[in-house]
C-alpha cells in the first residue's frame, strides 16, 4: 500500500500584505489603542510568531498602514526622469491624480486623522513631514492657477484642497465614480479659485496664550481644558484620571467633586461642543431670513466654534467612540440635524446640487474648517475666520453654473 505524503503547507507570497488589511480594518473599527497584536494574527489567520516575522511591533504596523495611504497621494506628483521632484503642475491637470488618491486611500484617512499620535517619535515625525509634502506639493499647483496669493492665502488654499480630498475618510458617503470625479474637481477648483477676502496679519502669540489663562476662571473649567489638552495629545485610553488632575494643578480627590471620572469628563467635552454648536445654528438662523444669509451665519459659527475651542473640536473628531452611548448617540444625532439645515440651504441656493452631492459638499467643508482650526500655524492670523468662511462657502456652492469654465462669474458669494 503506497503512502501519500500531506501536501507541503507553503506560506503565501502576500502574508504581509494580508495582515497589514486586517491590522488597518480593526485599527479603523476599534482604534489603535484597543487592538492586540494577537487580534490582527488571528483575524489574518497566522500565528503571533508569524506575525513577528513580518512586523516588529504594532506601532510599525500602524506606520506602514499610515504610510500606505501617503504613498497614494505621493505618487500622483508625478516626476520625469532623473528628477528628484516634480514639476508643478496647474491644480486643474493634477487633480484627477488627486482624486484618484483620495479614492484609493479613503479607508485609511482616519489613521492619519485619529491614531498617528500613538506613533514613535520618528515614524510621527515622518508622517507629519509627508503631509506638509503633500500640502506643499499642491500649494505649487494652486500658485499655478491664482499666482498673485501671498503666502498664507495660497497654503490655507492647498490645505482646503486637500481637506476636501481627505474629507471621504470621515463618512461613508459616496456618489458613482465619474460623478464623484467631477463633484470633487469642481469643490477644489472653487476651494482654490476663492477671491481674497482679507489681508492675513499675524497675530501676537503671547496674548493668545493670555487669554487662554484668563477663561479658565473655575476648577470645573480648569479640568476639562487640561482633559481636552491631554485627550487631543495622548488619546482618552492613554490619559489617567491623576494626569488631568495633575495637568489641571489639582490634587488627590479635588477632581472628584467636580466630575466622578474621566468618562464624565469625556462626556461633558462632547455635550460642550454640541450644545455650542446648536447655540450658533440657532443664532444664525434667527438672525437672518435669506437663505445665504443663513448659511453664511452657520459657516461662521462653525468657524468660530472651531477657532476658539480647537482642542475642543479635536475630541470630537478623535474620541468620540469613547464617549457613553448616550452622549456619542445625541450628539451624532445633533449634528446630523444640523448638517440637514446646510444641505438644505446649499440645495436652495444652488439648485442643481443634489442631496447626496450636498452632503458629500458639506462634509467637506467642515472637514476644511476642523482641519485648519486643529493645525495651529494656520490660525495665528487676524482675519482667519473671515478667510476660512470665503472658502467653505466656495466649496459648499461649487456646483453653481457661475463657478463652472468658461462662465461669466468666477465666484458665488452668498453674502
Amino acid at each position: 500500500m503506497t503512502s501519500v505524503a500531506p501536501p507541503v503547507r507553503r506560506r503565501p507570497k502576500d502574508r504581509k500584505k494580508q495582515i497589514l488589511e486586517q491590522a488597518v480594518g480593526l485599527f479603523i473599527d476599534r482604534g489603535f489603542h484597543s487592538v492586540k497584536l494577537e487580534d490582527i494574527a488571528e483575524a489574518a489567520g497566522v500565528t503571533a510568531r508569524a506575525l513577528y516575522r513580518h512586523y516588529d511591533n504594532k506601532q510599525a504596523l500602524l506606520a506602514e498602514a499610515i504610510r500606505t495611504g501617503q504613498d497614494q497621494y505621493q505618487s500622483a506628483r508625478r516626476l520625469t526622469d532623473g528628477q528628484l521632484e516634480p514639476t508643478p503642475r496647474p491644480l486643474n491637470v493634477d487633480l484627477p491624480d488627486l482624486i484618484a488618491a483620495a479614492v484609493a486611500s479613503r479607508a485609511l484617512t482616519v489613521l492619519w486623522q485619529r491614531e498617528a499620535r500613538y506613533l514613535n517619535d520618528d515614524d510621527r515625525a515622518e508622517v507629519r513631514r509627508r503631509i506638509n509634502a503633500i500640502v506643499a506639493g499642491i500649494r505649487a499647483n494652486v500658485l499655478l492657477e491664482v499666482p498673485d496669493l501671498s503666502p498664507p492665502h495660497s497654503e490655507l488654499r492647498a490645505w482646503a484642497v486637500s481637506s476636501t480630498l481627505t474629507s471621504l475618510g470621515r463618512h461613508n458617503l459616496s456618489l458613482p465614480g465619474e460623478e464623484l470625479k467631477a463633484l470633487w474637481h469642481q469643490a477644489c477648483m472653487a476651494a482654490a479659485r476663492t477671491p481674497v477676502s482679507c489681508v492675513l496679519q499675524p497675530l501676537d502669540a503671547a496674548a493668545g496664550a493670555q487669554h487662554d489663562d484668563d477663561a479658565e476662571y473655575s476648577r470645573y473649567e480648569t479640568l476639562l481644558a487640561a482633559g481636552a489638552r491631554l485627550f487631543r495629545k495622548k488619546g482618552y485610553p492613554a490619559v489617567s484620571t491623576s494626569e488631568i488632575g495633575k495637568g489641571a494643578g489639582i490634587a488627590g480627590p479635588g477632581l472628584y467633586r467636580s466630575f466622578s471620572s474621566k468618562q464624565a469628563i469625556l462626556d461633558a467635552l462632547i455635550r460642550r461642543l454640541d450644545e455650542w454648536r446648536s447655540l450658533e445654528s440657532i443664532r444664525a438662523l434667527r438672525a437672518n431670513s435669506e437663505a445665504a444669509q443663513r448659511l453664511r451665519g452657520l459657516v461662521q459659527g462653525h468657524v468660530r466654534i472651531s477657532l476658539d475651542a480647537p482642542d475642543l473640536v479635536a475630541v470630537a473628531v478623535t474620541e468620540l467612540s469613547h464617549a457613553s452611548s448616550e452622549v456619542r448617540d445625541g450628539y451624532t444625532r445633533n449634528q446630523a440635524d444640523r448638517e440637514a439645515v446646510w444641505i438644505d440651504l446649499v440645495r436652495k441656493l444652488v439648485p442643481e446640487t443634489t442631496v447626496a452631492e450636498a452632503r458629500l459638499l458639506v462634509a467637506a467643508a467642515i472637514s476644511f474648517i476642523e482641519d485648519v482650526a486643529r493645525t495651529w500655524h494656520l490660525t495665528r492670523y487676524a482675519g482667519i475666520a473671515d478667510e476660512m468662511t470665503a472658502i467653505a462657502l466656495s466649496i459648499l456652492t461649487s456646483r453653481s453654473p457661475q463657478r463652472q469654465p468658461g462662465s461669466s462669474s468666477s465666484s458665488v458669494s452668498p453674502a
